[in-house]
């Protein structure tokens, strides 16, 4: 999947020297946990030029992530969880918050991967619609 994924982000994003970028949730944490050689790099190559910009709702998603990885976590797995939490809020980012031109660069970014690419999940007993797989995933 990784390695379809850095194809489609070469055809539609630039070389990572071009200029900083807004990453919403899901590039962020999925540039970040890639064992992808080429995302690796192109990551890497990204934060040598640029800081790390994301919107306050991408803060938000995360946090609310982490939040509900704690609350279904077995006691053993909640330290873990909490230190990731505070590493990832002790990175250096650019935060932006949101007003117009965010919102329309996030709409922008949802229009580049218009389909979530994560199947369903089960949740009570009944399939998560398209929507809430979006909603998940972005």
């Amino acid at each position: 999947m990784a390695s379809s994924w850095m194809r489609t982000l070469k055809s539609k994003v630039p070389d990572p020297a071009f200029g900083a970028y807004l990453f919403d949730a899901s590039a962020e944490s999925l540039l970040e946990r890639s064992t992808d050689s080429a995302a690796q790099r192109w990551f890497g190559e990204y934060l040598r030029h640029n800081t790390l910009h994301i919107s306050a709702i991408t803060v938000m998603e995360r946090m609310r992530g982490y939040a509900l990885a704690l609350e279904r976590a077995v006691p053993a797995e909640r330290a873990n969880i909490s230190s990731n939490r505070d590493t990832y809020l002790g990175v250096r980012r650019q935060v932006w918050p949101i007003d117009r031109v965010v919102a329309l660069l996030a709409a922008e970014l949802a229009a580049i991967l218009p389909q979530p690419p994560t199947p369903s999940k089960r949740s009570h007993r009944a399939l998560e619609s398209r929507q809430e797989r979006l909603f998940r995933w972005r």
